[in-house]
């Protein structure tokens, strides 16, 4: 249930894409009225949500690893906002780790996800702390995080790049265990690494 500091904040936002529509020759009326409200419950629920992440607490109950090989979750949906121009990128992630003690949820890895693409952050970004985490709070031995997506802001600006697709990748942990995670992800994605990756 929103709170009234939730309530507050969905105002002044809905009020500032009112603004924004109206700058832009829009008025907000007739079939735009609910517009700026729809607009602001989508960014402060599900965009840019007023929480701030704590990524310690997902794996609090994490189980104790009786399987020690990689583990590896293919194919996760995500989507981030640009902080350089606000637009919503979408793509997916494959996250792979090497337990050490504990082993994570798959819905935990998702709302691992969920919260490090959550807010203005820049995909490379997202993959670091997405890796970081597993390392540091669930204590993998080694991480490695793939993320791809579509950028509307270069998509749409650079009308030759409509079908790009910005593929980013970060690793902690362990270095020689996360070059071998690495080879199994492009295996799985059907790339032959070459060596020295």
């Amino acid at each position: 249930m929103a709170t009234r500091s939730d309530q507050m904040r969905r105002r002044r936002v809905a009020q500032a894409f009112a603004d924004l529509m109206t700058a832009l020759g829009k008025t907000p009326t007739g079939a735009l009225a609910s517009t700026p409200l729809r607009a602001a419950i989508l960014w402060t629920e599900h965009l840019v949500p007023s929480a701030k992440p704590n990524l310690s607490r997902l794996f609090r109950s994490s189980p104790r690893a009786r399987h020690h090989g990689p583990v590896i979750l293919r194919e996760l949906g995500v989507h981030l906002v640009c902080p350089h121009h606000l637009t919503i990128a979408f793509g997916q992630a494959c996250i792979a780790y090497c337990p050490g003690k504990s082993l994570a949820g798959f819905g935990a890895i998702a709302r691992l996800v969920e919260q490090a693409t959550g807010g203005f952050v820049l995909q490379e970004e997202a993959a670091r702390l997405v890796a970081e985490a597993l390392v540091a709070h669930l204590g993998a031995t080694a991480a490695v995080v793939l993320i791809e997506a579509k950028h509307p802001c270069h998509n749409v600006t650079h009308p030759r790049s409509h079908k790009a697709v910005a593929e980013t990748w970060a690793q902690a942990g362990d270095r020689r265990e996360a070059i071998q995670l690495r080879t199994l992800v492009l295996r799985g994605a059907g790339v032959r690494p070459k060596r020295g990756l």
